[in-house]
């Protein structure tokens, strides 16, 4: 997949591989509901800031996420976006799905 970013002063490509692991690596995306919710708060979030997202994969204790089109986010602040906001919306509004992992 080709992406060409084009501004008024600028012609370019920023793409990130990103990874998320949860702390003490924990095996939380072993399950099904909560990856399903992890990928709709990283979307929500992309979606929000302006970050294409092109992938996201999952193994059981972490994430991938392939970022396209992110030229105005450093790969630091994209990964603060992402993980952020889609780690504090699940402990947040899903904390009942946690009880047997934490």
């Amino acid at each position: 997949m080709e992406v060409e970013i084009r501004s008024s002063h600028s012609f370019g490509e920023a793409n990130y591989h990103l990874q998320f692991t949860p702390a003490y690596r924990r095996p939380i995306f072993a399950d099904d509901a909560i990856r399903a919710l992890a990928r709709d708060y990283i979307l929500a979030a992309a979606a929000r800031h302006g970050i294409t997202v092109a992938a996201i994969g999952f193994g059981p204790d972490h994430c991938h996420v392939f970022t396209t089109a992110c030229k105005n986010h450093s790969p630091s602040n994209a990964a603060k976006i992402l993980k952020g906001f889609s780690s504090r919306m699940v402990q947040k509004n899903h904390r009942g799905l946690f009880s047997g992992q934490l």
